[in-house]
């Protein structure tokens, strides 16, 4: 209808299409300008296909097209081919087994030991094969050898080690020979350098400053302790008489300088002491006190009870003997007189 041939390029068709259309736009063949816009369109969509196609196009496009259909190609070969859902296999237990999980865990180990087994067998004939009638013979020995010596397990093993290292000689002439062996008390989280310091102060009769200190408080506790308690049994039982407070509170007003400077060498050894849980708090002399106080009063008390008990059981024992004695004798008297 337009009169271009089948290879005609587009843009000479275009060029045709729109010369006819400006001569023959505004004429009486209305119907003919339709058929022949669909005819451009069909020219068109066949130009479209040839410059996809590989063997009838060229240029710039025909590469491009090229190109892609080979892309889709190798994407078409790479692609996992689709299946229906119940063709496939369970990706868990390597797609063995059929039912449910358990059931499928079940098949699942059956076949991990049947192929087990199968390849200890193999690994069994390989090995057989593999080893010679000499090479086999050697091994056997070996092995002869080796459960003779571990026959009595690790014991006999050591012992083995020990006659072996004697009959080279290896346990002649060693320093300290058939002497005992030095304990070292070693602490692997101090410094070897402190170590050997402590190891000398000790050696001469020295110890750590925290130690010495625990050693002064100890002791010093201990002496205003029996002080305290010196004093006390001077004293009456509770409650104490006008004089006895004042003399009380005297000798604890000479003391305090003493838990004084205790109280200092505590506040020291806090800080020195390596340990947290070594450190102690300052020297309670209000409740020692108190204390010591009221366990002489309960004491004398008891001691108090305790003599009257025993003055009462001896008038009584007192009293059962002339009881005795006089009854005897008025008995005598009774019989003398008859």
């Amino acid at each position: 209808m337009l009169q271009i041939q089948l290879k005609a390029y587009w843009f000479y068709s275009k060029s045709l299409f729109l010369t006819y259309l400006r001569y023959h736009r505004y004429g009486s063949y209305i119907k003919k300008d339709f058929s022949i816009e669909n005819a451009y369109k069909n020219i068109l969509e066949k130009f479209s296909q040839e410059r996809r196609s590989v063997n009838d196009c060229e240029g710039e496009y025909g590469l491009y097209y090229e190109q892609k259909k080979k892309e889709d190609q190798i994407q078409e070969e790479y692609d996992i081919k689709h299946t229906a859902p119940q063709h496939r296999q369970y990706l868990s237990f390597e797609g063995i087994g059929i039912g449910t999980p358990s059931q499928r865990q079940k098949q699942f180990t059956k076949y991990k030991a049947m192929r087990a087994a199968e390849n200890i067998v193999n690994y069994k004939v390989q090995k057989l094969s593999e080893e010679s009638e000499s090479s086999s013979l050697v091994a056997k020995d070996i092995k002869k050898m080796k459960n003779i010596q571990t026959r009595y397990g690790i014991d006999r093993l050591v012992e083995d080690k020990i006659q072996e290292s004697m009959a080279r000689g290896d346990f002649d002439n060693l320093p300290n020979a058939g002497k005992p062996l030095k304990f070292q008390n070693y602490n692997p989280f101090v410094d070897i350098i402190t170590h050997k310091l402590n190891e000398v102060l000790i050696d001469n009769g020295y110890a750590p400053e925290w130690v010495m200190l625990e050693r002064e408080i100890r002791q010093d506790k201990m002496r205003i302790k029996k002080k305290i308690e010196n004093c006390r049994c001077k004293l009456g039982p509770c409650p104490l008489t006008v004089k006895e407070k004042g003399i009380w509170t005297k000798f604890l007003s000479n003391l305090k300088s003493e838990v004084e400077e205790l109280n200092k060498k505590i506040d020291k050894y806090n800080l020195v002491v390596p340990i947290m849980s070594k450190q102690t708090v300052h020297f309670p002399f209000v409740k020692v006190c108190e204390k010591i106080l009221n366990e002489s009063s309960s004491r004398d008390e008891n001691n108090n009870e305790n003599q009257s008990k025993n003055t009462v059981s001896e008038n009584l024992k007192t009293s059962n003997a002339l009881e005795e004695e006089f009854g005897f004798k008025t008995l005598i008297s009774i019989l003398k007189g008859r």
